[in-house]
């Protein structure tokens, strides 16, 4: 007798459930977007002992007759989908059919529905995957499912679940990310008898419009208000939208990066990697970005089919998809628009005309509506996004046009052209800044270089006079950021770092792994596009011959440690030129002027006209803030005036 036999369809049931309902939160996902999928444009969710004991949710769609109020229970009974084509172009939150099914085989529910323009409802009650009784009864419009008794028939289930407070907070994270996905939707959540959550309604659809503003800083927390800065951007394969918080407020974990699909949730690991790659050199190590996006783009480039759940997703071409999304990130990033404080119309940037398939909205206070999605796969105007890498690569090559380009007929600045650093700068009596040349303004949020220098106190913060507040510079973080930008967009042109050679070669130590990476020859080339000049001497002994201009020499041993110790733990993938960034920000750390170096004024001056001209240089390449503002009215506030 064989020993493989069909398992009962109670067992089968619970399997199912066991991959759907992992926690009264996963119960509440389905729930929502069933009310969703439904029309609904109000959803209420109460509560009670974290959702185990009872979880109803609520809405006004548009309801079932008798017949589908019953069947909905049934496996694999779905009104999203007829044929199996329908799964390469899915467009409702729901389709399996699975949600109910899986749900009533492990706990007790009673599902009310009445649908528009009849009198009376139906109400099913079924328990365990068994209905118990289908009558009709009185009902609002719409559909009420209530859910008891939470794995009651699997208690084994129950113990793997965290406490009640910790289960009901993640009923409450279920329902603040459909809130943002969908403004236009009320939502109401009570706990426990307690109203925790209500969203009355969004109906406008510009990004800036205070309703909207309310929405979001009520699900992200109402003291990042002001550092709240509505996007919007299109390419020829996606549309983005949504809000970027400041990188002035970060988070430890990543739940604050609330990502969305074609109005869909979805917590994407490779869509959070390209939101952390647009923002890594603006972040502290340890620290998270906050923001809320949205991504439309064609539906049959995206197979939501990939996760029992549904919380995850899969791209067509994924690298495509993230290097787009980097891009679009990153040419926001670069303004900087934290850096003004003044209130601004919205500007509609348009990128270079190597991405010339792309137009970008941001404001700090207002912008403009949100263009209609009109993504379109046929072809592609961004050939360098294909690859993530060459998405950012090709991000600084426009930067470097951008910015660098603006000067008179001359030749554009390059590092090549750049004053040398000196090997030990002497600042107090220095007239420039090393490796500071002036370049034009930036034009765009922030002019450093035309506020009144205030002074220079405790050797290392510039205080500024601003229109609105003292601005505050550290002087170390702001130099090290100039010569990160400087450094890479050199490698990113593909430019060779000048190097200086030594008045006499210097020994230095190493340890046996850093001494064996010399041997390779892929090390020592690129060691030698960073203008640096070193081989194998002894068993753990190096000579170094050859340093970029600026660094000195006497930290020869330090700076050539360092650099193997990025080259070799980013290994052979360098993806998004992590590598690239890590050895340009030790060589800026080690190349810029340091905390307590006395700087005269004309050195100043050198210093904030070429923070004006580079990107993002509201912070150091390790993601420490350069500049701080403290508003006037706080000073007035602490003198009582």
């Amino acid at each position: 007798m064989g020993v493989i036999a069909v398992l009962p369809s109670a067992v089968a049931d619970q399997i199912a459930a066991g991959e759907v309902v992992e926690r009264p939160a996963s119960v509440a996902k389905e729930l929502i977007e069933n009310a969703l999928d439904a029309g609904a444009t109000r959803i209420d969710v109460d509560v009670a002992g974290g959702g185990v004991d009872r979880l109803v949710v609520a809405d006004d769609g548009c309801g079932m007759d008798d017949a589908d109020a019953v069947l909905c229970f049934s496996r694999h009974a779905t009104s999203k989908l007829r044929v199996a084509d329908d799964l390469l172009a899915i467009r409702s939150f729901g389709f399996r059919g699975e949600a109910l099914a899986a749900i009533s085989s492990v706990a007790k529910v009673t599902l009310t529905t009445r649908q528009r323009p009849r009198d009376t409802g139906f109400r099913v009650v079924v328990e365990g995957g068994r209905v118990v009784s289908v009558a009709e009864a009185g009902a609002a419009a719409g559909t009420r499912v209530e859910v008891a008794d939470l794995f009651f028939n699997v208690p084994a289930r129950r113990k793997f679940l965290k406490t009640l407070r910790t289960e009901a907070g993640h009923i409450e994270d279920t329902l603040l990310s459909m809130a943002l996905s969908r403004p236009d939707v009320a939502v109401r959540l009570v706990v426990d008898g307690k109203t925790t959550l209500d969203l009355p309604p969004v109906t406008q659809t510009a990004l800036d419009h205070p309703a909207r503003l309310d929405r979001v800083v009520r699900c992200l927390g109402e003291h990042l208000r002001p550092h709240l800065y509505p996007v919007q951007g299109q390419t020829d394969l996606l549309s983005l939208s949504g809000y970027v918080v400041a990188p002035l407020e970060t988070r430890r974990d990543l739940a604050g990066v609330h990502l969305g699909v074609n109005g869909r949730p979805v917590s994407d690991r490779q869509l959070v990697q390209a939101v952390r790659a647009a923002f890594r050199t603006l972040l502290e190590v340890g620290r998270q970005p906050i923001v809320a996006l949205d991504l439309a783009l064609d539906p049959a480039l995206v197979d939501v089919n990939v996760h029992p759940r549904k919380a995850e997703v899969r791209f067509a071409d994924p690298r495509r998809v993230s290097g787009h999304l980097i891009a679009l990130l990153s040419e926001f990033l670069v303004t900087t628009p934290w850096l003004d404080r003044r209130t601004s119309a919205p500007r509609v940037f348009t990128l270079p005309s190597s991405t010339s398939g792309k137009t970008m909205t941001l404001s700090s206070s207002s912008s403009s509506s949100s263009p209609s999605p009109s993504p379109s796969s046929s072809s592609s105007s961004i050939p360098a996004a294909d690859d993530v890498a060459d998405a950012h690569r090709e991000r600084v090559r426009a930067a470097l046009l951008r910015f660098q380009g603006r000067a008179s007929s001359s030749p554009s600045p390059t590092l090549s052209s750049s004053p040398a650093l000196p090997l030990s700068p002497s600042l107090s009596s220095s007239p420039a800044l090393p490796g500071l040349a002036s370049q034009p303004g930036r034009g765009g949020a922030a002019t450093f270089s035309a506020l009144r220098v205030v002074g220079q106190v405790g050797g290392t913060y510039l205080v500024l006079e601003g229109p609105e507040g003292m601005v505050v510079i550290d002087q170390h973080a702001a130099h090290e950021r100039v010569v990160f930008e400087r450094l890479r967009a050199a490698r990113a042109s593909l430019a060779a770092q000048p190097s200086q050679p030594l008045l006499l070669p210097l020994t230095v130590t190493l340890s046996p792994s850093e001494r064996a990476a010399l041997d390779d020859e892929a090390v020592l080339r690129e060691l030698s596009a960073y203008g640096i000049e070193a081989e194998g001497w002894a068993m753990q002994t190096a000579m170094v011959r050859a340093l970029p201009p600026g660094l000195d020499g006497r930290k020869a041993q330090q700076i050539l440690r360092d650099v193997l110790a990025e080259l070799t733990a980013a290994g052979t993938t360098a993806t998004l030129d992590e590598r690239t960034d890590a050895v340009c920000a030790r060589l800026a750390c080690h190349a810029a002027i340091r905390a307590g170096d006395t700087l005269a004024p004309v050195q100043v001056q050198a210093l904030l006209k070429d923070l004006d001209a580079i990107d993002l240089g509201a912070h150091c390449p390790h993601g420490r803030p350069v500049v701080r503002t403290l508003d006037y009215r706080e000073l007035a506030d602490w003198f009582d005036r």
